[in-house]
């Protein structure tokens, strides 16, 4: 399960969120968090290896906390300003748009769907109101 806008903020769906992770230890769940990781979070995430917490500076991976090292070379679409891109939901869509095989058929159609997507999401950030 990929989690993406949600600051676990709530303890009602975090909850949620954990039991299923504690219940399905075969599952994976990745939290992809634009701020930094919570308290509450990374304890559970520490003792749960199936819950992945990533932010821009630091992950929980495994059970393991540790700080981002941005390689030497680091590609653009997956590393911002030193901070790890893909916890920005625009720059995770546009990554995961990019790295899919070449597209055929109806998959053009869900591309071009995607884009008006994304680009309605940067009008909305800009305050810029569709009529």
């Amino acid at each position: 399960m990929v989690i993406t806008g949600y600051s676990f903020g709530d303890d009602h769906l975090n909850e949620m969120i954990f039991d299923a992770a504690t219940r399905r230890q075969r599952s994976e769940f990745l939290a992809f968090l634009y701020e930094e990781i919570p308290q509450a979070l990374a304890q559970r995430a520490r003792i749960m290896p199936n819950l992945q917490v990533v932010s821009g500076r630091e992950a929980i991976l495994g059970g393991i906390q540790a700080e981002w090292q941005e390689p030497k070379e680091a590609s653009s679409n997956i590393w911002n300003d030193g901070k790890f891109a893909l916890r920005d939901f625009e720059c995770l869509a546009r990554h995961l748009a990019q790295s899919t095989a070449q597209l055929t058929g109806n998959d053009g159609d869900l591309n071009e769907l995607l884009k008006k997507a994304i680009a309605g999401e940067q009008r909305q950030v800009n305050g810029i109101v569709d009529g």
